[in-house]
């Protein structure tokens, strides 16, 4: 999943652009917005702040990588090792996290979806089986 994929579904989220689908390749244009260039420029902090919380959750086991402004839309947020149903789960916490001081409640939804995501995912981790034991003997 790439970073902009992340962005433009944290946006939309936070219906910031209801005229249009906002894409990846639109995020350079919005930051011409100034009622948008905002939230664009908190995004990549929230994102280091899931990648910390997935790190002590133990969602992840890898130290987490960190996004500045500078990193291009297309970085592929997959080549770090995070799987996608984690890298999916982002824009509820990005949106929880920027609209923390002025809209409470919208921000505790979405990050309570995150943590739930976060938890649904954990818990199918721990029922995968990852090893059998070989028993041999006859009573």
């Amino acid at each position: 999943m790439l970073l902009g994929e992340i962005k433009a579904e944290a946006l939309k989220l936070m219906q910031v652009n209801q005229t249009q689908n906002i894409s990846y390749l639109d995020i350079d244009s919005l930051k011409q917005d100034s009622s948008v260039s905002a939230f664009i420029y908190a995004i990549p902090g929230a994102i280091n702040r899931a990648f910390d919380r997935l790190y002590v959750l133990e969602a992840i086991q890898q130290e987490p990588i960190s996004i500045t402004v500078e990193t291009p839309e297309s970085y592929d947020l997959s080549e770090t090792g995070i799987p996608n149903i984690l890298l999916r789960m982002l824009p509820f916490f990005i949106v929880g996290e920027i609209f923390a001081s002025d809209e409470a409640d919208i921000a505790a939804n979405y990050r309570n979806q995150f943590e739930a995501g976060v938890e649904e995912y954990l818990k199918m981790q721990r029922l995968q089986q990852t090893e059998v034991e070989i028993v041999y003997g006859v009573d």
